[in-house]
């Protein structure tokens, strides 16, 4: 089978690549030279499909950049008929100065000067931040303190109103129980002891139930009074410890600007204009 090609399993399973490759070259009439260009120029072709397709994008934007400057000849030429040369250059100029940045282009020398001007004003800040920084700190410090005292004198208030009331308190305990033992008493002696009055000794009690009741209410009022009077002594030990923290934060935020005008002072320099 001379000049002729015959492909079958047992010549796949057992023939090598490269003999592989010539028999599908030579199946197609191609030399291995060719075959092994093929990915070349397919990189060659994609390449200029897509420098061409480029190109083409670049046109329709020329052509599309020349609809406007045509549209705005037109538009030109009919403010120019409209109201005359001079005005005309007016209106536009008035419109360029209130349009866009991009409608008016700078110089490099107007842009460094802008530049300058911008570091200039920041170093005039930030010396003037540094400046007041230390009397800043002081104020907020006379004010933490000032304030920490005035928490304090409420603090102590408040304790001062909680022991009262617990004082109170415990007075009307003793003097409900002195009632209570005195009508007993006043009861035993106006009546006779027999064995009913000992079963049931609360009966004796009859004659100074309203007092006995107006007390109970006294005190229910001074356990809330009480109860209202911890609540505030707790909330104002609350605010003791935020301010106190408070016032360390205020301390480190002082030295970091301190640190942070200290490293401004050695990097910061001004523009050269020969840069």
């Amino acid at each position: 089978m001379s000049g002729e090609y015959c492909l079958t399993t047992a010549t796949t399973q057992k023939a090598p690549a490269w003999s592989t490759t010539r028999g599908l070259t030579i199946a197609e009439g191609l030399p291995a030279s060719s075959r092994a260009q093929a990915p070349a120029n397919d990189k060659r072709e994609n390449k200029s499909l897509r420098s061409e397709m480029s190109e083409h994008k670049r046109t329709r934007s020329f052509k599309k950049m020349q609809e406007d400057i045509d549209r705005q000849d037109v538009i030109i030429r009919a403010l120019t008929a409209r109201v005359g040369v001079q005005e005309s250059k007016n209106i536009i100029a008035e419109a360029l100065s209130r349009g866009p940045p991009r409608a008016r282009s700078k110089s490099r020398q107007e842009l460094l000067f802008e530049l300058e001007e911008a570091r200039r004003l920041v170093r005039e800040a930030h010396k003037s931040a540094t400046l007041r920084a230390p009397e800043t700190a002081a104020a907020g410090s006379n004010y933490s303190s000032e304030l920490m005292g005035k928490l304090r004198d409420d603090l102590e208030r408040a304790r001062r109103g909680e022991a009262n009331a617990r004082a109170e308190l415990e007075l009307a305990k003793e003097a409900l129980g002195a009632t209570e033992r005195s009508n007993y008493l006043s009861d035993r002696s106006r009546h006779p002891v027999t064995t009913t009055r000992l079963d049931s000794p609360i009966g004796a009690l009859d004659s100074g139930g309203a007092e006995l009741a107006r007390f109970e209410r006294d005190t229910q009022s001074l356990q809330r009074q009480l109860e209202q009077e911890a609540k505030k002594s707790q909330a104002l030990e609350a605010e003791v410890v935020r301010l106190r923290s408070l016032v360390s934060h205020t301390t480190s935020g002082h030295i970091a600007s301190s640190l942070i005008s200290r490293h401004w002072n050695k990097s910061d320099q001004p523009l050269r204009p020969g840069r």
